[in-house]
Parts: structure tokens; sequence; C-alpha cells
């Protein structure tokens, strides 16, 4: 038998199209930003006989997005019209896709997936900032524009 996912190429979220109601809380070790409850506990729910691995990755990918968007309301972001990306999740144009559509805004994903580990140097040290500022500057390119929840079925 052939199994999708990362080491083979496919990726099991990006394997199911149809949303079924799966859902993923990933509070492994507690509840991290904004709500701060270490004893709060992981769940899945919705899972049936016809639920496949491609669901509950989906739903873990859905998990992600909506942490964010938790946090960014926390932050008070109603004015925010464009949120600027990096880190290793970046790689995955599904998640950007899906945070884009229930954030309703666009996401600008940079094309250096460590910039912010740049700029943690570069605040320490300013000549970093002179020495690599036009890298940073063209850092940020690849624009994954909202809504298009109709095809990823990401709802808040």
């Amino acid at each position: 038998p052939t199994t999708a996912g990362p080491v083979t190429g496919t990726p099991w979220p990006a394997t199911t199209t149809k949303v079924t109601g799966v859902t993923l809380v990933p509070a492994f070790t507690g509840l991290g930003a904004p709500w701060w409850d270490r004893q709060a506990l992981g769940l899945v729910s919705g899972v049936t006989a016809g639920t496949e691995r491609g669901h509950v990755a989906r739903a873990a990918l859905e998990a992600v997005t909506h942490q964010i968007a938790d946090v960014l309301e926390a932050l008070g972001s109603e004015d925010l019209e464009v949120l600027h990306a990096d880190g290793g999740a970046t790689a995955s144009r599904l998640l950007m896709q899906c945070q884009a559509d229930l954030l309703g805004r666009s996401v600008v994903v940079s094309s250096n997936a460590e910039v912010s580990a740049l700029m943690a140097t570069a605040s320490a040290d300013s000549r970093v900032i002179s020495s690599h500022a036009p890298a940073l500057t063209r850092s940020f390119l690849t624009i994954q524009d909202p809504p298009q929840a109709a095809t990823t079925g990401t709802q808040r």
C-alpha cells in the first residue's frame, strides 16, 4: 500500500477537498496564546467511519489557522490589511491560502522562511540591517489572495 504524506510528496491535507466536520483542538500540552490554559486537553471531534487520515490532517492544518486568527483577534488587528508570514509553515501554500481565507485578507509570504530570525539578529546589531537591507526588502514576495473559502473549506 502507498501512503500520502510529506515523505512521498503529496501532503495529506491537500488530498482532502471535502469538508467533513472533523475538528482538531491541538491542546496537547495545554493551550497557548491567547488562551494560556495549561490544563486544556487536545480534542479531535467529528470522526466517523468514513474519516480518513487526510481529514484529520486537514483539521490540524485548519487548527493552525484558527490559532493565528485567535491571536490576531486578541491583538485587536481589525485594521490589519495584510498578514506577513515567514517560517517553516509558509512552505504549505494550502496553509497560507486557508489563513488568507479565514482572515479575509491577503497573506504575504516571505521568500526567506527565516526572515524573523534574521530580523531578531538585526535588532541586536544594526550592522546586520545595513548589510542585509536589499535582501530584506525583497524577502516578501508571494501573495495569497483571500477569500476562496468555497475551495478551501476553511470557515470560522
